[in-house]
């Protein structure tokens, strides 16, 4: 009997054993080995969702010159293991020089469809999280009051004479689109950098050379552009001011034929909300210098604006 009790507690013994190195280091490196890894940064934050892209799929209500609404989401359409793919987009309505209490004078819609990756990597002693997507968009721009503005258009200024924008014709653009982008601690702040390039076909973003876009008109690839996104966010969520996050935009068009050049930078500095239920929320005040955005990008501004920013759950592409 006291052999029997005592291989049993041998036995009992080395089954703890087993148990704590399962729950230790080697349970905790495994995890970090998978593809499910999640950078340190504050729980829950998007940080996709705090991008300063004026072409990012998020519901927000601002001010930029005037009065600006814009409602989107990024669908999650199909995910098998470290593959997703998505179905971004939005409508936003803005005005140009109306006090109206809401905006109405223009519109612009967009979608597009994404298929990318996202994967741990490892550098030096840090972990890093890289993602990259290529993608099929369209976006139309219209005007809903048949405006006549007497200004100096870009194309005006590039030629020399003067010229009255007509918006009464409508913009658009299809291109496909390859990105990448890399997100990675960096002392106590998480960084996400990434860059674009844009092939545009089907095009007409430059009405003022053509007199007015029709579909009938184009043909064949047109242009091309380059995009960079900076985000930067603290790793820890503990303080008010904790929350802060800095966001840089960047893009800049080969314009071709009947496609707009264009040039413009945006910064976003603000606050951010992540929720468990109700997903984000971000205010931020923003700058903007370069080309107007939608029907009127044919004319440059430099500006400032505010925006309050709301990004559901469930349209987070980067964990």
């Amino acid at each position: 009997m006291c052999r029997l009790g005592f291989a049993k507690g041998r036995l009992l013994g080395a089954l703890a054993v087993l148990v704590i190195q399962a729950s230790g280091p080697t349970a905790h490196g495994n995890a970090l080995d998978s593809a499910a890894f999640v950078p340190s940064k504050p729980p829950g934050v998007q940080l996709e969702g705090l991008r300063a892209d004026p072409n990012l799929a998020v519901t927000e209500l601002g001010w930029m010159e005037r009065q600006r609404a814009k409602v989107g989401l990024a669908v999650p359409l199909w995910e098998r293991g470290a593959w997703r793919m998505t179905l971004p987009g939005f409508i936003e309505i803005h005005n140009r020089d109306s006090n109206a209490p809401f905006p109405h004078q223009f519109w612009r819609a967009r979608v597009a469809v994404a298929l990318g990756q996202a994967r741990s990597v490892r550098l030096g002693t840090q972990r890093a999280h890289l993602f990259w997507d290529v993608a099929l968009a369209h976006e139309s721009d219209h005007e809903t009051a048949n405006l006549v503005f007497a200004e100096r258009s870009q194309r005006a200024s590039q030629t020399g004479f003067e010229a009255v924008n007509d918006y009464r014709t409508s913009l658009y653009e299809n291109l496909v689109s390859l990105a990448a982008g890399l997100v990675l601690p960096w002392g106590p702040t998480t960084v996400l950098v990434e860059g674009a390039f844009e092939g545009h076909f089907l095009s007409c973003t430059d009405a003022a050379s053509v007199g007015v876009c029709d579909y009938t008109q184009v043909a064949g690839a047109q242009g091309v552009t380059g995009r960079l996104g900076v985000v930067i966010t603290h790793r820890e969520a503990r303080r008010w001011w904790q929350r802060g996050y800095l966001a840089l935009h960047a893009d800049q068009s080969a314009g071709g034929r009947q496609v707009l050049r264009e040039a413009r930078a945006k910064l976003d500095a603000g606050l951010a909300w992540p929720t468990q239920r109700a997903g984000q929320w971000a205010l931020a005040a923003s700058l903007l210098s370069g080309n107007r955005i939608g029907q009127t990008r044919d004319t440059e501004a430099v500006t400032l604006g505010v925006y309050l920013r709301w990004v559901p759950a469930l349209s987070s592409y980067i964990p």
